[in-house]
């Protein structure tokens, strides 16, 4: 009863801490593909399935079925999914908990904040983005999480099994998995007083790698039988394997950028390298008093091995996509480095890294809920925006009799994804949507029902060439002839 009563404390710890961070995205939000999955459902199913994402694809479906689209209930959505992330997280700490020796509260509260490094960073702000997604995502990764736990336990078979169906959600879930078995390989396996065991060492690493990349190369070929039966098409992702060199000239410099602000969403001060750094010169520190030079390999090796693993999946796209909710694993990685550096060092030694987790964590939440404010804010600008463009139409209509059927969207020659008054943005975290999918914008924010049409070079080159504005500015950059509105997004 105990245990039980445990559990649910920590359960509900976790999920204030989730929603506490991300509980801005309990309001109706949305980024590109949010705005195209509410008039295309039924398509993204199918998309869904040629990105071999067949429970993703199950689960749109039976929404689908019962005539529940994700994108109209999105606070609905994200808190089921942090709910999802919640037990995802409690799976991780009841994995590592019996490694650590977990002492004194101070001790207890700090591994809880190590452990939610997990889902509460700033590139996981990317993965919550996607509303449309977002419970398979937290499948996904709860998935994996579980099958840790159930490698622990060296359970192989349901390992497979749970780990095909995290890949099955969607494909990162086997490097999160992968990550946190190396954690408890490492754990098993670098008892600091005993001799190690290579050979079981590399036999669970290989049972590791089936379990996790395994799942996601059966995954991989799976959408090329569908390819062969002619059940799809096509792929719409084919992974690439040219320019092997210059691709891991770009995977370097993506992993400095991470160590220097996560992709521009930390203040450029190295705060992640400094982290690491703390934990390096722990390491050190101890590896001189006690001459146990093992512990340094072990620490270093894993966590490379882990950061590797970060990149597999973005090394096998042919422009190296580093997308924020793809390399988010970079944090659960981090995560694994403050956990094996507090397991092997003294009280001085967990003092410090302990602190150092809790102010990075703290560091965390700060921002990220920075990130979900520009995110709102930068949604109010898109439905204002169309919203004051709908109206001129309106206006249009009423004083000449026309109606506009016809909508005609360019950009002009300076035109930015992000509006300016959005600081935290990368890749399409607070992505804006006018200027991207303009007309889907319009028709479902305002209710309209306006046909695409490419921009007419002779109104272009009338009204708009050469153009360039830093504003808003109807006046300037929509004109209506006929039945048909011209718009060059600022």
């Amino acid at each position: 009863m105990n245990k039980l009563k445990t559990t649910i404390i920590n359960y509900l710890i976790n999920l204030s801490l989730l929603s506490i961070t991300w509980g801005g995205l309990f309001r109706r939000s949305f980024n590109c593909d949010t705005i195209f999955h509410v008039i295309a459902q039924k398509e993204d199913i199918y998309t869904q399935i040629e990105d071999a994402r067949y429970l993703c694809a199950g689960l749109d479906y039976l929404l689908y079925r019962m005539g529940i689209n994700a994108t109209d209930h999105t606070g609905v959505t994200i808190l089921i999914s942090l709910c999802i992330l919640a037990a995802g997280v409690c799976l991780v700490q009841e994995t590592f908990r019996h490694y650590l020796s977990l002492g004194a509260m101070w001790e207890k509260v700090k591994f809880l904040a190590i452990t939610n490094l997990l889902f509460i960073n700033v590139l996981f702000s990317e993965v919550l983005m996607f509303c449309e997604c977002a419970l398979a995502f937290a499948l996904a990764y709860a998935l994996a999480a579980l099958g840790g736990y159930l490698f622990k336990r060296k359970k192989y078979i349901p390992v497979l099994i749970v780990m095909l169906c995290s890949v099955s959600f969607y494909q990162v879930g086997v490097v999160l998995g992968a990550i946190l078995i190396a954690g408890i390989i490492f754990f098993d396996h670098f008892p600091y007083k005993e001799k190690l065991n290579i050979n079981q060492i590399i036999i669970r690493g290989i049972i590791g790698g089936i379990c996790t990349f395994g799942m996601g190369l059966l995954n991989m070929l799976s959408s090329r039988l569908l390819v062969w039966l002619g059940a799809i098409p096509e792929l719409r992702k084919v992974p690439q394997t040219a320019g092997n060199g210059e691709k891991i000239k770009m995977v370097f410099s993506y992993f400095v950028a991470l160590l220097k602000d996560s992709r521009s969403l930390l203040p450029s001060v190295w705060l992640p390298l400094l982290i690491i750094a703390v934990c390096v010169v722990v390491i050190v520190a101890d590896t001189i008093k006690e001459k146990n030079w093992k512990r340094l390999f072990g620490i270093l090796s894993f966590y490379v091995m882990m950061n590797v693993m970060i990149f597999i999946i973005p090394f096998m796209t042919k422009e190296v996509n580093t997308s924020p909710r793809i390399i988010f694993p970079f944090y659960t990685a981090l995560s694994m480095l403050l956990l094996m550096t507090f397991q092997g060092t003294g009280s001085m030694g967990k003092k410090i890294i302990a602190g150092a987790g809790l102010f990075f964590f703290f560091i965390q939440i700060i921002i990220s809920q920075m990130i979900i404010s520009d995110h709102l804010l930068s949604n109010k600008l898109d439905i204002l925006y169309a919203n004051m463009a709908y109206h001129k139409i309106k206006d249009y209509e009423e004083t000449t009799g026309t109606t506009v059927e016809y909508l005609a969207v360019t950009r002009d020659i300076d035109w930015s994804p992000f509006y300016q008054e959005i600081k935290y943005h990368t890749d399409q975290i607070n992505e804006r949507a006018l200027g991207q999918v303009t007309n889907t914008l319009m028709n479902v924010m305002t209710e309209g029902d306006f046909i695409k049409l490419e921009m007419d070079e002779e109104i272009y080159n009338q009204y708009f060439k050469d153009k360039n504005w830093d504003y808003f500015d109807l006046d300037e950059q929509m004109i209506i002839v006929g039945n048909t509105a011209y718009w060059v997004i600022f």
